[in-house]
């Protein structure tokens, strides 16, 4: 079901009203919709605990799903959900710092190119865990 397109855009549809009427949970289906819209390279969750990064994989978007966070505890708990690959960084201190952040891991990735675009998600006020509302597109030049 994950490799079929259509099959992957319904499951996409249901969790979007089966889930929770959140702030958080309409950020990341805004996000995901954004990226595929897009085409972009991956979906970036800024997390403290891992319910963003979470929240992405539910909807099992195409982009990959890149997760980072100061604590190298929730690194490991994301190691096993669906499609998510966790870095430790260092703890954002303005929104302004997500790309300078995401830098470094997207490189060793091989995702840091030329014209590649990423969907980037935070929450403000930064140090709050669980405020997910913030979506920000970066295009590397």
């Amino acid at each position: 079901m994950e490799e079929d397109p259509q099959a992957m855009a319904s499951l996409r549809v249901r969790h979007l009203r089966e889930a929770d009427p959140s702030i958080a949970m309409a950020t990341t289906a805004a996000a995901v919709q954004t990226a595929e819209n897009l085409k972009a390279t991956a979906l970036i969750s800024f997390t403290h605990r891992g319910s963003t990064a979470i929240n992405d994989s539910r909807f099992r978007p195409f982009q990959k799903i890149i997760a980072l966070c100061p604590f190298e505890m929730t690194c490991r708990r994301l190691s096993v959900v669906w499609g998510v690959k966790a870095f430790v960084v260092k703890p954002m201190s303005h929104t302004d710092d997500m790309p300078r952040l995401a830098k470094a891991p997207l490189k060793r990735e091989g995702l840091w190119k030329n014209k590649s675009k990423f969907v980037m998600l935070s929450g403000t006020p930064i140090l709050a865990p669980g405020t997910t509302n913030l979506l920000k597109v970066y295009e590397v030049k």
